[in-house]
């Protein structure tokens, strides 16, 4: 039984052997290729930009004024009533219409899953 074992040890350390070769092959070969840049689908932020897709990411770190305040929103908003979301996301609307937006106004008043 360990005459038939012998063979196929050989066999698999050849094997080892190989494929370490091969491997070792690739990696120096990949070493020299230079990285290429990220691809981005098209009309992902930055689309292929970084300095508006890190511009666009520094606007959502924990502190930026718009992640606190979307916080706060939203902890507001989980202590009313359905109600008393509904009045002031109204209010909200009417402020951010009256600046001229709107489209978002309309999203706020009847947000996604709610109707009119």
């Amino acid at each position: 039984m360990q005459e038939l074992d012998r063979p196929y040890s050989k066999e698999r350390e050849d094997l080892k052997r190989e494929l370490s070769a091969l491997l070792d092959q690739d990696l120096t070969t990949r070493r020299h290729q230079p990285i290429p840049p990220p691809l981005l689908p098209p009309g992902a932020p930055g689309d292929g930009h970084l300095d508006d897709l890190v511009r666009q990411v520094r606007q959502w770190q924990p502190g930026q004024q718009g992640v606190t305040v979307a916080r706060l929103l939203h902890a507001s908003l989980t202590g009313l009533t359905e109600e008393g979301r509904k009045e002031l996301l109204t209010g909200l609307a009417d402020a951010v219409r009256a600046f001229g937006d709107d489209g978002t106004a309309q999203h706020l008043a009847f947000p996604p899953g709610e109707t009119s």
